[in-house]
């Protein structure tokens, strides 16, 4: 069974890959938000020491870099 913190991220991640597929979704800037503080800190960070959250995390940079996309990620619950 997967954490939340990963469901939630992986639901993130997920999502955009299917725009970018099926929409061919590129040249676009984007901005997530997430209530889970665990996967906000991995995304602002850029890594995690969950290898699952880290996978995750990858995959939003490659998509990020392949797709020309411009990813803010949310920083903080302020």
């Amino acid at each position: 069974m997967m954490s939340s913190n990963w469901r939630e991220m992986a639901n993130l991640v997920e999502s955009l890959e299917v725009e970018v597929r099926d929409r061919g979704l590129t040249d676009t800037e984007i901005f997530l938000f997430t209530d889970n503080t665990t996967a906000v800190a991995a995304c602002w960070k850029g890594s995690s020491k969950s290898e699952k959250l880290f996978d995750l995390i990858l995959r939003l940079r490659l998509l990020e870099m392949n797709s020309d996309l411009i990813i803010h990620r949310q920083q903080s619950f302020g």
